[in-house]
């Protein structure tokens, strides 16, 4: 099992395939397994847009796999930046120590967690895109995906409306889906991939 670092959210939400492709997986498989301190960290930004925080916050809310702080945790974060040694940040620490407590991986695009000891680590090797028309903090598909959900909705015989519904959204929406004008995030995806009955995987590549 594998714990993703804020990074990897932050990646994806800057165009990284490798990135949003590995948080597309593990929603499809229900293996997502974040720290506290990553919902803190995704939900806390003062720049960051309405729409983005409420996906977040949907995303999180109630979830089993968002793993606490406990006082063992942080004993173990302790340890872990006094042997990493300075410039380590506490956030860093925290989700290391939450790997540690629970023996999983750290999945993560920022290399400064290989100066953990001990710490298993995979960098997703993503480096990042320029990209001026991708918004931060949003996760933009490949450029296919529009024409991909259009082409499996005529295949499922459903009409946009009927499909917009299913997935909880404006069927305003769904047509810029489908039109390539929408640049939504992961959860949308989702939405929009179990509205079809296909799995989310298939919307990304």
């Amino acid at each position: 099992m594998e714990i993703l670092d804020t990074s990897v959210f932050v990646a994806a939400e800057r165009g990284q395939a490798a990135a949003a492709e590995r948080i597309a997986r593990l929603l499809e498989a229900d293996e997502l397994v974040v720290s506290v301190i990553t919902v803190f960290e995704l939900t806390s930004g003062p720049t960051t847009p309405a729409r983005v925080l409420a996906g977040y916050g949907a995303l999180f809310a109630g979830r089993p796999w968002v793993l606490p702080v406990t006082f063992r945790v942080a004993r173990l974060a302790a340890e872990l930046a006094r042997r990493a040694g300075r410039g380590t940040s506490a956030a860093d620490a925290l989700i290391a120590g939450t790997a540690v407590d629970q023996g999983l991986l750290v999945v993560t695009a920022d290399s400064g967690f290989l100066r953990f000891p001990g710490l298993r680590v995979e960098v997703v090797p993503a480096p990042p895109v320029a990209r001026e028309d991708v918004a931060p903090y949003a996760v933009a598909p490949p450029p296919s995906a529009g024409p991909r959900i259009r082409a499996l909705r005529r295949a499922s015989g459903r009409s946009a409306s009927a499909l917009a519904a299913s997935a909880g959204m404006a069927r305003s929406n769904w047509a810029r889906l489908e039109s390539g004008r929408h640049e939504p995030g992961v959860r949308t995806l989702g939405r929009a991939a179990a509205a079809l009955g296909v799995p989310l995987a298939a919307l990304l590549g």
